[in-house]
């Protein structure tokens, strides 16, 4: 599960320092309501793009926890070659359920890396760890 950020929590691994609030009389100066006012717009775009940031930093994880669990959770049966029929052309061995050579077919074979593998009554399972194929 990806950890949720708090805004605050974003803000600081964005290395976002909210700065303090200073009144025009501490920085010797008067600003006119103009003055103020553009202030007050760029302070609230600026605000606005780092919450967007932080928004998109929230999804990124939501996507990556997402598809960790979508590889972790599907068993599926594991093809062996000697199971399979012969490509016409070439004969080398044939999937047909992708209708591909086997070498190039996303199914799961015996002796993959990355692969989990359990046995249930007498027929091997696999499941992919990570996302390679």
């Amino acid at each position: 599960m990806a950890k949720k950020l708090t805004l605050e929590q974003a803000r600081k691994l964005l290395f976002v320092q909210p700065e303090p609030e200073r009144s025009p009389a501490e920085e010797g100066e008067k600003l006119g309501r103009k003055a103020a006012a553009k202030m007050a717009r760029e302070l609230k775009k600026a605000i606005k793009n780092q919450e967007v940031r932080i928004k998109a930093i929230q999804r990124a994880q939501r996507r990556t926890a997402k598809s960790k669990q979508v590889f972790k959770k599907k068993w599926q049966k594991v093809v062996f070659a000697a199971d399979l029929s012969y490509c016409p052309d070439c004969d080398e061995e044939w999937c047909t359920k992708h209708h591909m050579h086997y070498a190039d077919c996303p199914c799961i074979g015996p002796t993959e890396e990355n692969v989990d593998y359990k046995l249930v009554k007498g027929v091997l399972y696999g499941r992919r760890t990570c996302p390679n194929r």
